[in-house]
């Protein structure tokens, strides 16, 4: 039988993976072979060529997906939510934006990821360059910072549920871009085949529940 290999950044690992492989565990439908790396964004293209999907992100302002390379089918446009100590004054407000966070230490990602990128946006607006104090790009490791250390981060909203925890809360951010866009990559080739196509659409079914489960549902408090 056909096997779909599967690959995908951690956080939407995370999302996705487990759901996919309860979708597929049956003896209905492909087999899936699932796997995650944590490729920078410029570094996807190289994976379709190692697997028949490619769970790819991007900050929504900073880069364009290589059209023309890879057959693009769009699963989330996922909002960053502020996660910082619950404790922390700025706790106590239902929004935040860029000026709230004028010196605040910032633990943030790997310079090239989204987050670094929105934070350095963060700052523009502000009219302040952001303190980075760590740059961590595992995210149940910054926000596992932001408990014990204090500082605060970026969170990827859908996966802040599975991450955020005790001590720490998450606010939304107004006055920047804060998004990430989420696709399913694949060669045009591969994705002819009816078993890669069954892939697809399973994860564009997977990214519809997400957008639902969320809708309604208020920030962490």
């Amino acid at each position: 039988d056909r096997v779909v290999s599967i690959v995908a950044f951690p956080s939407a690992g995370q999302l996705f993976l487990p759901r996919i492989a309860a979708r597929f565990a049956s003896a209905d439908g492909p087999h899936v072979a699932l796997a995650d790396h944590d490729a920078a964004p410029e570094q996807t293209v190289a994976l379709c060529g190692e697997h028949d999907v490619v769970i790819a992100h991007r900050w929504r302002i900073h880069r364009t997906w290589p059209a023309g390379h890879v057959h693009v089918t769009p699963l989330l446009d996922e909002p960053y939510d502020v996660a910082l100590p619950a404790a922390h004054p700025l706790a106590q407000r239902p929004h935040l934006r860029p000026q709230d966070l004028l010196s605040v230490e910032w633990i943030a990602g790997q310079a090239g990821w989204a987050p670094a990128g929105i934070i350095t946006a963060i700052g523009a607006v502000a009219g302040e360059e952001p303190q980075v104090r760590h740059r961590i790009n595992d995210l149940a490791t910054a926000v596992a910072m932001v408990r014990d250390v204090g500082g605060v981060t970026l969170v990827p909203r859908f996966v802040g549920d599975h991450i955020v925890g005790d001590g720490v809360v998450t606010r939304p951010l107004d006055g920047v871009d804060a998004f990430r866009q989420v696709a399913a990559l694949t060669r045009p080739d591969r994705r002819v085949s009816v078993a890669v196509a069954c892939v697809v659409d399973a994860l564009g079914e997977v990214a519809a529940q997400l957008r639902a489960d969320h809708r309604w549902r208020p920030p962490a408090t």
